[in-house]
């Protein structure tokens, strides 16, 4: 009986993850981080039902400088993030956790980050987050976030 108590509680969090699709419509629009050295932008549009397109950029004399595509779709019972740095291929992370608009990627096979956090601190303001394990120490960087479109 005790085995069935533990399990519920793991099982609505894989639910809650898997059904909130809906929810990542908070993603859509331009979003800007001013940081020491530059200005970040981050820039989401749905394309459909389960699929939402965005990039992450800055800006230098006018023109984009796109550093990353980025993708978030719903695939069978799953929700999913694709980064795609560079020329690099792309990463696929998986949405593990999902409580009050704010997400929780993973993919710890992946070298850094493994974990990718958007944590909508209310509908204009975000706290974006990349973390993982780097020769055995634990790395985190945190970008603030303010909707500008």
């Amino acid at each position: 009986m005790k085995k069935i108590f533990l399990l519920i509680p793991l099982f609505s969090i894989v639910i809650s993850a898997q059904n909130s699709i809906e929810e990542i419509n908070i993603f859509t629009g331009k979003w800007k981080c001013e940081e020491i050295n530059y200005t970040l932008y981050e820039e989401w549009i749905k394309i459909n039902d389960t699929t939402f397109s965005g990039e992450s950029y800055t800006l230098d004399n006018g023109e984009k400088n796109i550093s990353e595509k980025l993708i978030l779709l719903k695939l069978n019972d799953y929700n999913a993030y694709i980064a795609q740095p560079g020329n690099n291929h792309p990463t696929l992370f998986t949405l593990i956790d999902f409580k009050k608009k704010k997400f929780v990627f993973e993919n710890n096979e992946h070298d850094f980050p493994q974990k990718i956090t958007y944590n909508f601190t209310s509908d204009s303001t975000l706290i974006a987050s990349i973390e993982g394990i780097v020769e055995g120490t634990v790395k985190r960087k945190e970008f603030h976030f303010i909707k500008v479109d």
